[in-house]
């Protein structure tokens, strides 16, 4: 408990609060609510290049940032990329037994979208 509370008191919100809202001022410069994104903005598709012989205790956040693994880029809704990259970064995993597949084969979907899963249940 203590180290949570740490954790908490060592974030500075008044800066976050600052990041969002020059996000926010920096999406409003297009009028689009498309966007080209990535649509998997996984940690490990964000890398950090470093020199070689770099010591991976102590990298420096300071060079470039290389975004990689394209496959899925599309279009999308602006946003979306920033707010699954933080998803992602949560640690969530879905466990599709409890929830997510039986529901959609079992409920109003399955009536207009029918999936191969439906013959299993």
């Amino acid at each position: 408990m203590r180290h949570t509370q740490a954790a908490h008191a060592a974030i500075d919100f008044d800066a976050i609060a600052a990041d969002v809202a020059a996000t926010e001022a920096a999406c409003a410069l297009t009028a689009s609510p498309l966007v080209l994104g990535h649509n998997d903005l996984l940690s490990g598709n964000i890398l950090v290049l470093q020199e070689p012989g770099f010591n991976p205790e102590s990298p420096d956040m300071d060079r470039q940032i290389v975004f990689i693994d394209f496959e899925y880029g599309a279009y999308t809704s602006r946003g979306f990329d920033i707010g699954n990259h933080f998803c992602e970064y949560a640690g969530f995993e879905c466990d599709y037994s409890r929830c997510g597949y039986v529901y959609i084969c079992t409920g109003v979907y399955a009536r207009n979208m029918p999936c191969r899963c439906a013959s299993r249940l």
